[in-house]
């Protein structure tokens, strides 16, 4: 295939110098979205999950580009979603709050956004979702840049249902019938009405309340105290879940008094030493909800134990964001081990690998030049522990990563790229 005079082969041979930095740009995503959904101030009410990241196939680029009509050498660069991902939550509301926030995550530089909202202006089968496109700079150098543009779909529960439901791209199909046309917008109608109930649930919870003028009699346990104490501490009124929330939990630990949680929650050592539990494990500050719930721990259990469960809930929330987002990274990789084997032999290139190696986990970073290293032994150990297969695969695996152009570090095994350990040892 040729158009504007340059070659379908010419666009493989860019598509495959970029497999690198696209399979970079994928995991910096992934982790990007990650500390995003983390960020969330209370993933007990707002949920959200990561479903997939993945680099666009170079079937999907070449027929993309020949649609667009686009030169082959320009084609990495006008293919705005070369590194997609999609993010489901449960509200409308959430799914903006969540765009919002991870505009506030993005690096310094470049911060060029472009924002589509096809929610508020859906396509004409009925397909709704916010579209933020953006760029990642994966380059090695500080006074280089490899940018890799991105684009993340953020869709409620009931549009990606509407999205399963349609077989996600019959929508976009060329020839598709008026009727067929139809049915597909009015379920998209009526997934929308459910999702306009569902939000007005939503702000129904999250009404803020607000505690009496009067000083309230902190020996009880009452909402009205409860609600008083975080607004004086934290210079705001409460959502009605949180307040009721703590309330049942006080009701739960046999709590008698809120003078000790009012104490607790003021003193600025316990509140470090929360935020230090907490942020071990979280890549995120912790937020007031989460200290407010913690000094009701403290309160009826004292601080000692109740810093031990802060640390339990922040590793629990984080695995389940991790988990999330592990599982729709495993699904991408080939249906078995054979095949798994197969194409790391007859592919010599860096992408696929370093996308899997990072799937299963065993990518790391050069401390010099932040270059992906991915150590055979454990990448294969990885993939037949996922596979559930049989230890002869190993060898296989390992000596296909080995003949590959995949950096697996230096002969001291650090975490240097090739080059970097070199140069270190040569130095000592």
């Amino acid at each position: 295939m040729v158009w504007n005079g340059f070659s379908e082969k010419r666009l493989a041979e860019l598509y495959g110098t970029h497999r690198q930095p696209m399979a970079t740009a994928a995991r910096s995503l992934r982790a990007l979205v990650k500390r995003t959904i983390a960020s969330i101030e209370d993933r007990t009410l707002v949920r959200v999950e990561l479903r997939a990241v993945r680099i666009k196939t170079l079937a999907s680029l070449t027929r993309k580009a020949a649609k667009h009509e686009w030169a082959p050498d320009h084609a990495l660069w006008f293919c705005r979603d070369l590194v997609g991902c999609r993010v489901v939550c449960n509200n409308v509301e959430d799914a903006y709050r969540f765009v919002e926030l991870l505009k506030e995550s993005l690096p310094v530089f470049p911060r060029t956004i472009e924002l589509q909202d096809q929610i508020i202006a859906p396509n004409s089968a009925g397909y709704r979702a916010l579209h933020l496109n953006f760029s990642l700079d994966v380059g090695n150098h500080p006074f280089s840049s490899t940018l890799i543009p991105c684009e993340l779909q953020v869709r409620t529960r009931l549009q990606d249902a509407w999205a399963e439901l349609s077989h996600d791209d019959i929508y976009k199909a060329d020839g598709l019938t008026d009727d067929l046309r139809d049915r597909l917008g009015d379920l998209a109608l009526s997934l929308a009405t459910a999702d306009r109930i569902a939000s007005a649930i939503r702000k129904k919870v999250t009404a803020v309340v607000t505690p009496s003028k009067t000083q309230p009699n902190l020996s009880q346990i009452t909402t009205d105290g409860l609600a008083h104490i975080f607004s004086h501490v934290f210079g705001r009124s409460p959502p009605g879940y949180l307040i009721q929330q703590a309330y049942d939990r006080a009701v739960e630990l046999a709590l008698t008094s809120l003078t000790a949680v009012a104490t607790i929650v003021e003193n600025p050592l316990f509140r470090r030493k929360a935020a230090e539990a907490y942020e071990m494990i979280m890549p995120v500050p912790i937020s007031n909800e989460e200290l407010f719930l913690s000094a009701i721990n403290a309160g009826a259990e004292g601080e000692d134990r109740a810093l031990a469960q802060l640390s339990r809930d922040a590793a629990r929330q984080w695995a389940e964001i991790d988990q999330t987002a592990r599982n729709e990274a495993l699904s991408d990789l080939p249906a078995d081990i054979e095949e798994f084997c197969e194409a790391i032999e007859a592919y010599d290139g860096e992408g696929d690998i370093l996308a899997w190696s990072s799937a299963l986990d065993t990518t790391r970073s050069c401390l010099v030049c932040g270059k992906d290293i991915v150590d055979p032994y454990s990448f294969a150990e990885a993939a037949v522990s996922h596979y559930q297969a049989d230890e002869e695969f190993h060898e296989r695996i390992e000596a296909g990563v080995m003949s590959s152009s995949v950096d697996t570090g230096g002969e001291s095994g650090g975490s240097l790229c090739s080059y970097h350990d070199d140069q270190q040892r040569k130095d000592d």
